[in-house]
């Protein structure tokens, strides 16, 4: 339904839509509807400074905004989500389609922490992104079926403005079930214990920082089927921790 209104207003191959949505099912929604109808995802923090998004925006000029507000701290924005509701949920015709996606064509825009300067967009392209999905549906994934045999359970806890986030969505893609977590959640270690302990999470994916936390609350007592550390180094000790459990555990970054 996103798709096709996004389609409607004639947004397609290599346009940008800017996402600033609060962290649930709909910002899943909208980056799949985004690269459905053929544009490319600007994923937006609405932690973020109202000078810092504005910067974004000026810098990569999407051709929408979508979020779930009418305006947020004075920047306007486009919502489509309400209106998109009462469309088909049907797949897009080839009418509807833009046109075919080439590998070089626009996926995404991620922007540098601007740690060192000016944040710098970052351009991601379709072919990137598939042939990410076949790598890790290939391997990673592949061997996280194996192990348990059926459905796996995947935490999202990562920000949608840091790439690592699209890694989550490709457990997605294969069938499994992705459980996303408010930004509340996601930065207090006893809260997501919790939260894993009643969704049966198997697949973790964190930051070494948040998996220290979440290992001295007995993280790797629940024996998680995989264990994914990124985003920043891992101390010698935290890896030590986590070999010594058994556990299988992988160090990956965002794919950009």
């Amino acid at each position: 339904r996103l798709a096709r209104a996004l389609r409607a207003r004639s947004i397609g191959t290599d346009d940008v839509v800017a996402l600033a949505l609060p962290r649930s099912a709909d910002s899943v929604v909208a980056l799949l509807a985004v690269l459905d109808a053929g544009a490319a995802f600007l994923p937006l923090d609405t932690a973020y400074p109202t000078e810092r998004l504005r910067g974004l925006i000026d810098d990569t000029r999407p051709a929408l905004v979508l979020t779930a507000a009418d305006d947020i701290d004075g920047v306007p924005w486009s919502t489509l989500l309400d209106e998109a509701a009462d469309l088909s949920g049907a797949p897009l015709t080839d009418g509807e389609l833009a046109a075919p996606r080439h590998p070089e064509h626009l996926a995404y825009v991620i922007h540098t922490s601007g740690s060192t300067g000016r944040p710098k967009g970052v351009l991601g392209r379709a072919g990137g992104l598939a042939a990410l999905l076949h790598h890790q549906r290939s391997t990673v994934v592949a061997e996280a079926e194996g192990a348990a045999g059926r459905q796996l359970h995947v935490s999202h806890t990562y920000s949608f403005a840091f790439d690592s986030a699209f890694d989550h969505l490709i457990w997605l893609l294969c069938g499994h079930r992705l459980h996303v977590y408010d930004t509340e959640t996601a930065r207090d270690a006893d809260a997501l214990l919790a939260a894993y302990a009643r969704d049966a999470i198997d697949i973790v994916d964190t930051t070494p920082s948040m998996a220290a936390p979440l290992i001295d609350g007995g993280l790797l007592d629940r024996r998680p089927t995989l264990l994914v550390l990124g985003g920043e180094a891992t101390p010698p000790a935290l890896w030590q921790r986590v070999a010594a459990s058994g556990i299988t555990a992988r160090n990956m970054y965002g794919p950009t």
